[in-house]
């Protein structure tokens, strides 16, 4: 009977490939979804720029382009190796979510009621204080998780209200936006 320890190295090459091939997928697919975001961003911000009376154009411009730039932070960050950099991508795409998901908000409020509450602008600026914070390296404890639950209880809010009223397109943005949400957090 053995009584010890035993451990094996396996060879260095295999695993290193298996690295490169994992990375490689990864970071294809990150790309993808980047190169698909920036394009609907480009897509929506040309409408603004043309119809400049339907606001919901800029504001999902906003989203997609901020959503599909953490795609490219997360490539970006799967290939390289200097730790200094590792913390630069990391700080850049902290403050992200204070960008996208207020410009989501902002979207459906335009589209289903045609203007965004005055009390929404109070939600606004607290985005807007993380994002200050962030950049400093502060925090306010819990005020991220409060943004971030806030954030997906008024969106369904939102978009369920505009399904039960009704409103024209509520049906197609809803499943849209929930199987979007579903998809990247399943």
């Amino acid at each position: 009977m053995n009584q010890g320890c035993s451990a094996r190295i396996a060879q260095y090459e295999d695993a290193a490939f298996y690295k490169l091939v994992i990375t490689g997928i990864l970071s294809s697919v990150f790309t993808f979804y980047f190169t698909f975001f920036l394009a609907l961003s480009f897509l929506h911000f040309m409408l603004y720029w043309f119809y400049r009376s339907n606001r919901s154009n800029l504001y999902y411009a906003l989203f997609s382009a901020a959503f599909g730039t953490t795609f490219a932070w997360l490539a970006i960050g799967l290939n390289v190796t200097s730790t200094g950099m590792i913390e630069m991508i990391s700080r850049i795409a902290e403050f992200l979510p204070c960008i996208y998901m207020p410009a989501l908000l902002a979207m459906l409020h335009s589209i289903f009621n045609k203007k965004i509450p005055k009390w929404l602008l109070i939600v606004f600026s607290l985005f807007a204080l993380v994002l200050i914070l962030t950049l400093f390296r502060l925090a306010i404890p819990y005020l991220e998780i409060i943004l971030v639950l806030f954030f997906a209880i008024e969106s369904v809010r939102c978009i369920l209200v505009a399904i039960f009223r009704k409103r024209e397109g509520a049906w197609i943005i809803g499943v849209g936006i929930l199987a979007t949400i579903l998809f990247f957090t399943g």
